[in-house]
């Protein structure tokens, strides 16, 4: 499966309401989300983190070293997600070099934002 049938599958993509818990911080992490439409909040704790939207990934930390969920996951709006598991994760780092390049890049930018987080 190719990034672009990943990014736009409607038929796969399943709908979460404004308001519904996606996961939660400290739960078993069996699958990432890829946002098709909508926007979710992820929160440590009581603080809101990062807002993401169209396009945007989640999840995929759980993917990567199989621990527990380090946030929570909320719909702000409704969405409509498209979730992988793991074995669908292995499978399109190993086959789609962008794909694991893209997800590296999102690992450095939350990186970098928790950094300047600490800082404030």
């Amino acid at each position: 499966m190719a990034l672009d049938d990943i990014f736009n599958n409607k038929e796969k993509s399943q709908h979460y309401e404004e308001g519904t818990v996606i996961f939660r911080e400290g739960s078993e992490g069996e699958k990432m989300y890829i946002i098709i439409e909508g926007s979710v909040e992820i929160n440590i704790g009581k603080k809101v983190v990062e807002t993401l939207h169209s396009g945007n990934m989640f999840g995929e930390m759980a993917m990567i070293d199989n621990r527990r969920r380090s946030a929570t996951a909320t719909a702000k709006t409704n969405c409509r997600l498209v979730e992988m598991n793991q074995k669908e994760f292995n499978k399109m780092i190993e086959k789609e070099p962008l794909f694991a390049q893209y997800v590296l890049q999102i690992l450095v930018t939350r990186l970098r934002n928790v950094n300047l987080l600490i800082r404030e």
